[in-house]
């Protein structure tokens, strides 16, 4: 069965085909001679079906002509109206592939500053393991100290662990077939090592997960999509967020959901642009950077509003075989 696209294509208006392959003189005159031979025959034609009629030559002459003249409106109408609607579709394709070109030429430099910064923290997160480690020796006899030290030691690591992250291949979590659920379970645990403050609430079906390489990408959507819900639940006062995990057919679904004031009417759901944002402390990334993985993993990202409170957001993306 041919696709949408080949069948579209049966119903587009030969003018459209012919002004796009290109029209010259010679077409013009070769159009003009079918069009007189077409007339001497339909002419006398039209008259002899009106005197089979029972009616005058000349009648039939009349409805000749008129006739040619609606079919020629008719056609006309229809075609400047296809391209009137082809015309707002390209524009509406140019606008959307302009904006794609913005965000991801912000990404490309945000990337490159990420880069750079990585590439400057590696020192001092260094220093801050050899202080930490003194600390440790200094207090070894002091049980709350070491409390304290151990859990900047975790955090030291995990920021480490991050940095290293921006150098791995971003065609996956180090490229090679892994548990997918292990791999999810590892980002979920790293993000509440980072939000301990959260209440999360999980259910996941992760059995049917195939064995395959994570793309890294997938890892960061989450992880922004937590940070957002963890912010507008803070923003309400509470403290809880629910995350849905589930595999099918080589496909990761998801929902993560706040419990805070849900949708400003002022601001579009899904921002595409990066830097913009609705948030007091925000930078504007997380969810532009969200849909742009969406978009590049060949997923889908939708917002909706919870039932009772909040909102939930859900994604779904396919994972590599």
């Amino acid at each position: 069965m041919p696709d949408g696209t080949a069948t579209s294509n049966l119903y587009r208006p030969k003018l459209a085909t012919i002004l796009a392959e290109g029209y010259g003189l010679a077409d013009l005159r070769r159009d003009a001679a079918a069009g007189l031979t077409v007339a001497v025959l339909a002419l006398p034609l039209s008259m002899a079906i009106a005197v089979a009629s029972g009616v005058s030559p000349e009648r039939g002459l009349y409805t000749a002509i008129v006739g040619g003249f609606v079919v020629s409106a008719l056609v006309v109408t229809s075609f400047v109206t296809w391209l009137a609607h082809a015309l707002r579709r390209r524009d509406r394709e140019l606008a959307h592939l302009r904006e794609q070109f913005t965000r991801n030429e912000g990404i490309l430099a945000l990337a490159t500053h990420a880069a750079s910064v990585a590439h400057e923290l590696n020192t001092p997160l260094a220093t801050l393991t050899l202080l930490l480690e003194q600390q440790h020796e200094q207090y070894e006899h002091d049980a709350n100290a070491l409390v304290d030290i151990e859990l900047m030691r975790t955090l030291v690591n995990a920021c480490r662990d991050r940095v290293r992250e921006l150098a791995a291949p971003a065609t996956g979590m180090g490229g090679h077939s892994r548990d997918i659920a292990a791999e999810l379970e590892r980002v979920i645990e790293r993000w509440r090592l980072l939000r301990p403050e959260v209440q999360l609430e999980r259910r996941c079906e992760l059995a049917a997960a195939p064995r395959c390489a994570l793309d890294a990408g997938i890892g960061h959507l989450l992880q922004a999509l937590l940070n957002n819900a963890a912010d507008a639940s803070a923003r309400d006062g509470s403290t809880r967020v629910d995350l849905e995990l589930k595999v099918s057919d080589s496909w990761l679904f998801g929902v993560v959901r706040d419990y805070g004031r849900g949708f400003d009417h002022d601001a579009s759901p899904l921002p595409g642009t990066l830097f913009r944002t609705t948030k007091p402390d925000g930078l504007g990334v997380g969810l532009a950077l969200s849909h742009a993985t969406v978009e590049r993993l060949g997923g889908a990202l939708a917002m909706e509003a919870a039932q009772g409170q909040g909102v939930q957001v859900r994604f779904s993306l396919p994972l590599a075989a």
